[in-house]
């Protein structure tokens, strides 16, 4: 018996908008120092 497992396609230019978006979300972050320091972890 054959297992299916029901997946999304989400299209390319969608998925690289999403990352584009989380990138300059993230760059905001530092310029904000909100940062998390590793070292202290």
């Amino acid at each position: 018996m054959e297992t299916r497992i029901p997946t999304a396609h989400v299209p390319r230019l969608l998925a690289q908008e999403k990352q584009r978006i989380l990138t300059l979300e993230a760059l905001a972050d530092v310029d904000e120092a909100k940062t998390i320091d590793h070292g202290l972890i």
